[in-house]
């Protein structure tokens, strides 16, 4: 997908709040015209080559002013900003994590933690700034066209000399943007696999003591390490000298102006005032532009941070739509999400009787299937043990029943009833599964068994007592509140 059009799909979430943003971000930028004009004033004023006499006062009182209207025109803008990046932030969140748990849970996450972490934070970031910094480009090509105009105005010829070096520097800086985003996803990549070799050699702590490969494994880290600052520093060193690159321009631009006004000065067709205005307005040119070749390097960089977020939802699912990282979904940022809704059973949903029947599964990257035509019945109130050798698979056995993985054949019954998708099915109070490997959030006992319930809702207490949880509760030294 095209920056523009991915920029476009974003703004219209929240298009009020952007329209805002955008009105009053462009109004700041604009203020810096006004500045310009104020120190006009003041040496035509001091020169004597004015004919509107406004005196000291009257030019203090205008800058005042403008500075406390400049003040709270940042305020709101601010304020504004703030709504608008974090809509876009918690959307594009959400909608990976709405992704990753739409699928079967057990295979979710194709790729390893550390890398999707990389793409919730780094990725999402770089979109919200393309999004962010798309208001900062308006303004400035909206500030360039008007300080343009005024100083064509005053001197075409000093105007177009000074200008040319802005637009060429500008020009070249597009060229060195191709191999940026080239870089940029090198370093993207190599960043990636770093933190995904961590989150794997943390969470196999013991089995690489047991296996004595520590030295082998910090080898491997090390060269991920040293792939990942060759990357880095080369997509930050040529970052910055194009922005060095272009911030030079404007040093460039201010030598020609000072060169070509001492004549028209000396000839009268030039006062101090307008000098001054021509200085004023060169140096924000030069600065916005190099503002501008930054937001047309972050542009291409946001091509490939919403490539590397299409990756992570295709290898959950290959034929994902491309809009899907940026589908429209309510968020809850502002205030609270609703309640959720505690799951009721009817008598007549109760389970009386489970059948399986036929279920086979294989992985997908092993032409062999780990089970293979499973039948087996269970009743209500009946205590079933599923025994077997390690690795014959009785965990897979129990989460392709469940849908935690997609059975490659067979059919499961409830109550005599066909189960089309297990996965959403077989969910509290149906069912529960406890994994070999429990797994908690960073939060209070409390909070892991509601996850998000409304404790008047639930009988908490029961749920301990069916979960023989009471002793071990009692020997918490914070009871429910235990972290």
């Amino acid at each position: 997908m095209s920056a523009p059009r991915l920029i476009w799909h974003l703004i219209r979430y929240n298009p009020w709040v952007y329209s805002l943003d955008l009105a009053l971000w462009v109004s700041i930028i604009l203020m810096e015209l006004t500045y310009g004009a104020i120190v006009k004033r003041f040496f035509d004023f001091i020169s004597g080559e004015t004919t509107v006499n406004l005196g000291i006062g009257g030019i203090a009182l205008m800058v005042i002013g403008a500075a406390l209207f400049h003040f709270a025109l940042q305020i709101a803008g601010i304020n504004a900003d703030v709504h608008q990046r974090v809509s876009i932030s918690t959307l594009l969140k959400r909608n990976l994590l709405q992704n990753i748990l739409d699928h079967p849970g057990a295979r979710a996450l194709a790729a390893p933690a550390g890398e999707a972490l990389s793409t919730f934070r780094d990725d999402v970031q770089e979109l919200e700034n393309a999004v962010n910094w798309f208001i900062d480009f308006v303004g400035e090509i909206l500030f360039g066209a008007i300080a343009l105009t005024v100083m064509i105005r005053i001197s075409p010829r000093i105007t177009l000399l000074t200008a040319l070096p802005l637009a060429v520097v500008l020009l070249i800086s597009q060229f060195a943007n191709r191999r940026l985003k080239q870089y940029r996803q090198e370093s993207r990549q190599a960043t990636e696999k770093v933190t995904g070799s961590l989150g794997e050699i943390l969470s196999a702590v013991q089995a690489i003591q047991v296996a004595g490969a520590e030295p082998h494994i910090l080898h491997h880290f090390k060269g991920l390490n040293r792939r990942r600052q060759t990357t880095a520093v080369r997509d930050s060193v040529l970052r910055q000298l194009v922005e060095s690159f272009l911030a030079n321009s404007g040093a460039l631009a201010m030598g020609l102006t000072l060169l070509m006004s001492a004549s028209a000065m000396r000839s009268g067709d030039f006062t101090v005032g307008e000098f001054a205005l021509f200085v004023a307005y060169l140096e924000l040119l030069g600065v916005y532009t190099t503002f501008m070749g930054v937001h047309l390097a972050q542009w291409r960089q946001s091509t490939v941070s919403f490539s590397r977020l299409q990756e992570l939802l295709e290898a959950i699912e290959p034929d994902t739509p491309p809009l899907k990282a940026v589908e429209h979904r309510p968020i809850y940022y502002r205030h609270d999400a609703p309640p959720a809704e505690p799951p009721q059973l009817s008598e007549q949903e109760r389970l009386r009787h489970l059948q399986v029947r036929g279920l086979s599964y294989a992985y997908p990257d092993s032409a062999q299937a780990v089970l293979h035509d499973i039948s087996l019945e269970l009743e209500r109130g009946s205590f079933t043990v599923i025994t077997g050798r390690i690795g014959a698979g009785k965990s897979t056995l129990l989460k392709v029943m469940l849908g935690l993985l997609t059975k490659s054949a067979g059919e499961i019954y409830w109550n005599d009833e066909l189960v089309a998708d297990p996965a959403n099915f077989f969910v509290p109070p149906r069912s529960a599964y406890i994994p070999q490997l429990p797994r908690l959030f960073s939060a209070s006992l409390r909070e892991n068994l509601l996850l998000g319930l409304d404790e008047a809702t639930v009988d908490l207490e029961a749920a301990v007592a069916q979960a023989v949880l009471e002793q071990d509760l009692a020997a918490m030294p914070a009871g429910y509140e235990t972290l």
